[in-house]
């Protein structure tokens, strides 16, 4: 399990979302003819949301650079427009994407340098930012007795401590057995099933 002491050192970003960059956003899939549609969503969202703040998504470290994956399957492509517009939205205002010291731990261990960029560039605009800390650890331990993995529980614990409304990954098993665990205080959920539940 981590501590917090493996995490000093590393520089904490984020901010109040003003614009977010997509630079996978090319030979995507999701361009311009995609912004009425955009455009719609963004209104059907804030009018749902309006009387009841912003709904708040953590995105994990193999959802958030879903874009860069390349495009090999229907699936990746699916989910890779589906952050991007859900990126969108928070670039809207319309969701608070939520950042975290175990989101920007995970990306510094990432070899390729285009998507540790991506990645920071996205969490830099984020509308909040959760440290490790004691309450955050000892729930991670908790997951990571029930069998999540310690990263994601760890990745779990974070999304639960701000208290997102979703908590979206493309790990199958995690999926799985997040989704078995009681009394859990964020819905987990794929890209896909993300752009839904905004929809609703």
């Amino acid at each position: 399990m981590l501590s917090k002491s493996a995490l000093r050192g590393m520089i904490v970003i984020g901010s109040r979302p003003s614009q977010v960059l997509h630079p996978a956003a090319e030979g995507t899939g999701f361009g311009s003819d995609d912004q009425a549609e955009l455009d719609r969503l963004v209104g059907r969202t804030r009018k749902r949301l309006g009387e009841i703040g912003n709904m708040r998504i953590y995105l994990d470290t193999c959802s958030l650079p879903r874009p860069l994956d390349s495009k090999v399957q229907t699936r990746i492509i699916l989910e890779a427009d589906a952050v991007l517009g859900i990126l969108a939205l928070c670039e809207a205002g319309t969701i608070e994407l939520i950042s975290s010291d175990v989101l920007i731990y995970e990306t510094s261990r990432t070899p390729n340098v285009t998507r540790q960029e991506y990645a920071y560039e996205t969490l830099s605009r984020a509308a909040r930012f959760v440290e490790l800390d004691e309450q955050v650890e000892q729930r991670a331990r908790e997951l990571n007795a029930v069998s999540i993995e310690p990263l994601d529980a760890l990745h779990l614990a974070s999304a639960e401590a701000a208290r997102a409304d979703l908590f979206c990954t493309c790990d199958d098993r995690l999926l799985k057995k997040a989704r078995s665990i009681p009394g859990l205080q964020t819905r987990v959920v794929s890209p896909l099933e993300a752009i839904e539940e905004i929809e609703q």
